[in-house]
């Protein structure tokens, strides 16, 4: 990413940054639902074309800096905002609290760096973000997957040779007690991470594992439980990536479960994918074919809104659902510059194709899907 430095001070330093990224965009969807019970169903087809923002990366501005302290210790600061570069709206983010808010919401971190590494406090990507979503192509294909987003708390980072380590820990609480007698427990965001990223050469692979624990605890002016929406959310990545001279070859694998708590109902979502990049001077070529698998019981989270609404919608009640569907992505892009890149994609996304049985094991019916979409855009950095 390219960027513009500014002095402050004496010995610090302000760095302004960027990507404005806009296209094109052309989409066929299609939702079927099936009841094994009267063998019928529904088929909704949906066209869209449009412009697109951010079509390989998220447009957005932001500010980083630091400031010498002496004995190889510095402050730092990094504030990030996201918006849509085909209506200028500024984006908005999910606070740990749930609430909706625009601004430096995508990143605003205030840190301490050294020979030790980075610690930082605020708000900040996933370990998952950072370290193996980068080993993917541009125009992936597991977008698919709905993975917890932006945390607040605790950050580190630190490089020793080649070897990365990442990690995260937050805990947003409140506390309501009523004549002594605790009537809520909310904690907005309990959670940790931890990312390992090893390169050598051509050669680089990542790790990460993380846990999210959010949700609220209410009870009566005598202690007795009246809702719990407490829950967990467990993220896994691994990514690897080599090179081979103009070629670079990719994988990742992505696991994402949300379970309530105390509750044996849970929602599960996978994805694989093989790709592969070449690059030739200012052209590059990517292709990358993905496979989701997807399993639930008696909970939606981790199907997405998407598929979600569609299986209580047309399936109330307990349920148990599994399905697979697979992705695929092939496209270019042309570089006028080190900052500047035209670019097309053309494709698969949202492919699954599901099962939904009844508790006692028969078939209620079935849930498919896909998109497919081309589209073309213009990216600039600075």
């Amino acid at each position: 990413m390219s960027a513009v430095g500014v002095s402050y001070a004496q010995s610090g330093s302000v760095t302004l940054y960027g990507i404005v990224d806009t296209g094109y965009e052309f989409s066929s969807s299609k939702l079927n639902t099936h009841w094994a019970a009267n063998n019928s169903g529904t088929s909704v087809k949906t066209k869209k074309a449009g412009l697109k923002s951010g079509g390989l990366s998220a447009s957005r501005v932001g500010f980083k800096g630091q400031e010498p302290l002496g004995n190889g210790l510095s402050a730092t600061f990094h504030m990030e905002m996201r918006f849509n570069s085909a209506n200028g709206a500024w984006r908005s983010h999910k606070t740990a609290a749930g609430e909706t808010v625009t601004g430096f919401a995508a990143r605003t971190l205030v840190g301490l760096k050294g020979p030790f590494g980075h610690f930082a406090l605020g708000r900040e990507n996933t370990p998952i973000d950072n370290n193996v979503f980068p080993l993917d192509i541009q125009g992936h294909t597991r977008n698919d997957i709905p993975l917890t987003g932006k945390v607040e708390g605790l950050f580190y980072n630190g490089q020793f040779g080649g070897l990365g380590v990442e990690a995260t820990v937050g805990r947003n609480q409140s506390v309501t007690t009523e004549g002594g007698v605790k009537t809520e427990d909310k904690v907005s965001e309990f959670g940790y991470g931890v990312g390992l990223k090893y390169s050598t050469g051509a050669f680089s692979i990542a790790g990460v594992a993380q846990q999210f624990r959010p949700g609220t605890i209410k009870r009566d002016a005598s202690g007795n439980i009246t809702s719990d929406t407490r829950g967990r959310k467990d993220e896994f990545g691994l990514a690897v990536s080599y090179k081979l001279g103009d070629v670079r070859l990719v994988s990742n694998y992505i696991y994402a479960k949300s379970s309530p708590r105390n509750s044996n109902a849970y929602s599960r979502w996978e994805h694989l994918n093989f790709g592969v990049e070449y690059k030739s001077g200012p052209f590059t070529a990517v292709a990358e074919v993905g496979r989701n698998r997807a399993k639930a019981l008696n909970h939606i989270e981790k199907l997405g809104k998407h598929y979600g609404d569609a299986v209580t919608s047309a399936f109330p009640g307990d349920f148990r659902l599994k399905g697979a569907g697979t992705n695929f992505v092939v496209g270019g892009n042309y570089a006028f510059s080190k900052r500047t890149d035209l670019y097309v994609r053309g494709g698969r996304r949202g492919a699954l194709n599901a099962t939904v049985y009844n508790p006692d094991g028969t078939v209620r019916g079935k849930v498919k899907g896909h998109t497919n979409y081309v589209f073309a855009g213009l990216r600039h950095r600075f």
